[in-house]
């Protein structure tokens, strides 16, 4: 087969890199130049996530009002926290250090919305929403009693509960363990 020079506008082979005549390199841009290539093929999947995934700045709720107060620590020391999932959330991505400081290995009342019910390592969770339709972390509340267990199956996603556990912080989800349930369409309230 055969096509013209880029440059000299001369007949040559389909498949030659440089032209005979003129010595004009006939690849592509794009083959030309393969770190710019590469780069702009970055740039542009970087835009595509930020616009599909959005930025932090809308990232949802805010964690609690008393999150950056000094004595929030000791108040969550001497009394039961009582927290919704999304602040929950919100609070380990503000920063993971504080929320553990203030939560991690302490008992907590949580309310939420659950999005999904399983089995994990042979654990029973039900994951309660973080109230960001995009978000990979969410919180998951792990039963060990078998009673609070059997509750599980009876519920369905876009139930809201609360229930009761200790949280131990976060992997990819806030974990929550020996949960128990305190309001909800299973616990009789």
């Amino acid at each position: 087969m055969v096509t013209n020079c880029k440059e000299c506008g001369k007949e040559i082979d389909k498949g030659a890199l440089t032209c005979p005549h003129c010595k004009a390199d006939q690849r592509s841009f794009f083959r030309q130049h393969k770190f710019l290539s590469c780069l702009l093929a970055v740039l542009i999947i970087g835009l595509f996530c930020t616009a599909y995934f959005g930025g932090k700045s809308n990232s949802g709720p805010a964690p609690p009002s008393n999150f950056w107060d000094s004595d929030a620590l000791n108040q969550n020391k001497s009394s039961g926290i009582k927290i919704t999932a999304p602040e929950l959330v919100a609070a380990y991505k503000a920063s993971e250090l504080r929320a553990n400081q203030l939560y991690k290995g302490k008992p907590a009342e949580i309310t939420g919305t659950i999005i999904n019910i399983g089995s994990h390592s042979g654990r029973t969770y039900l994951m309660l929403s973080s109230g960001i339709s995009s978000s990979f972390t969410n919180v998951q509340c792990f039963f060990n009693d078998m009673a609070e267990t059997g509750k599980v199956y009876n519920l369905k996603i876009g139930d809201s509960v609360t229930i009761s556990g200790v949280i131990e912080g976060k992997t990819l989800n806030v974990q929550v363990n020996n949960c128990r349930f305190l309001a909800g369409p299973e616990s009789g309230e």
